[in-house]
C-alpha cells in the first residue's frame, strides 16, 4: 500500500507494510527452486483447489477462493544490463532469456484478455508491446488504486471490500482500524511517470472452460499526501512512493479488479 509508515508515523504506533515481499534475489533460472512463491508451489497449490472448483456453479466469481496466490512473484528491475552482470555472461544470458520469455508471457496474455473481453481493445502497431495495448485499462486501475488508498486513510472498511483482495485486504483493515480517529484523507500530490505495465497473468483454474484468473501487475511512481488531525489543526505529511500493485479478478462477468498485492523489484543474483 502506499501509506507507508513515514507517513502513517504520526497516527500509528506500529510500521504497516502491505506488500508480501517478493524474493530480493532469484537464481538465474527462476524456477529452480520450490520455496515459497514460486511457480512450483503456485501449481501446486492451484491444484489443490481444482477439488473446491469442480463444485462451485459456473459464472461466479472464484478470486475469494485464491486469496493467498500470486501468479507472478518477480518484478523486474527496470534496467536489463549492468557492468557487473555481462562480466558473467553465461548467467547473464540465463537471466536475459528467462526474463524475455516472462516477458514474452505477457504479451501472450494481455492477447487473451483483450480477445475475451477483459480490457478494452486498443490500436497498437507491430512493435508497440503489451504496455500499449494495456493503455485502455490503465485509468480503471488509476482509479481503483487512488480509491484503495482514500479508503485506508478514511477506514472504509465497506469500500475496502471492494477494492481489495487477499493479502491487500488484510493489510489495510489493520491500517484502517488504526486510522479511524485520525480524521486522515488521502491524495496524490504528483504523478512523476505514467503507471507501467510490469506483467500480466491469466490462467484457468480447472479445465479449458472452466474458471480463469486474471492478475495484472502496474507500477505507480508518485508523491501522496496525508492529511490528518481535527478541523483547524490539520497536519499535511507528503512523500514520493513507487511501488507495484498487484490487482486481479476473474473471468466472471462483472467481476471487478482489486488490489491484492504489493511487490519489489526483484534484482537477479549474477
Amino acid at each position: 500500500m502506499s501509506l507507508r509508515p513515514g507517513l502513517l508515523a504520526s497516527t500509528s504506533r506500529a510500521a504497516i507494510v502491505l506488500a508480501r515481499p517478493a524474493p530480493r534475489a532469484f537464481s538465474t533460472s527462476p524456477f529452480r527452486g520450490a520455496k515459497e512463491g514460486t511457480v512450483q508451489n503456485i501449481d501446486k497449490e492451484l491444484k489443490n483447489r481444482e477439488r473446491v472448483m469442480a463444485s462451485l456453479p459456473r459464472g461466479i466469481d472464484v478470486t475469494a477462493h485464491f486469496e493467498s496466490i500470486i501468479l507472478e512473484p518477480i518484478v523486474d528491475p527496470p534496467t536489463w544490463i549492468r557492468l557487473a552482470w555481462v562480466l558473467k555472461p553465461f548467467q547473464y544470458y540465463q537471466y536475459a532469456k528467462a526474463r524475455a520469455q516472462r516477458q514474452m508471457g505477457t504479451a501472450q496474455m494481455v492477447n487473451s484478455l483483450v480477445k475475451e473481453g477483459l480490457v478494452p481493445w486498443v490500436k497498437t502497431g507491430w512493435f508497440s508491446g503489451a504496455g500499449k495495448a494495456m493503455e485502455g485499462i490503465m485509468p480503471e486501475f488509476v482509479e481503483r488504486y487512488e480509491a484503495f488508498n482514500r479508503a485506508q486513510a478514511s477506514a472504509d472498511a465497506k469500500a475496502l471490500s471492494n477494492l481489495a483482495a487477499g493479502p491487500a485486504l488484510k493489510k489495510a483493515r489493520v491500517v484502517a482500524s488504526k486510522m479511524q480517529r485520525a480524521n486522515a484523507s488521502w491524495t496524490t500530490e504528483t504523478v512523476h511517470k505514467p503507471p507501467k505495465l510490469q506483467w500480466v497473468r491469466y490462467v484457468p483454474l480447472m479445465g479449458a472452460d472452466g474458471p480463469k484468473l486474471a492478475q495484472v501487475c502496474v507500477t505507480f511512481d508518485t508523491t501522496q499526501a496525508l492529511t490528518t488531525g481535527p478541523n483547524g489543526k490539520r497536519e499535511t505529511k507528503s512523500q514520493r512512493v513507487r511501488e507495484h500493485v498487484v490487482f486481479e479478478r476473474s473471468n466472471a462477468p462483472n467481476s471487478p479488479w482489486r488490489v491484492k498485492s504489493v511487490l519489489e523489484t526483484t534484482w537477479p543474483t549474477i
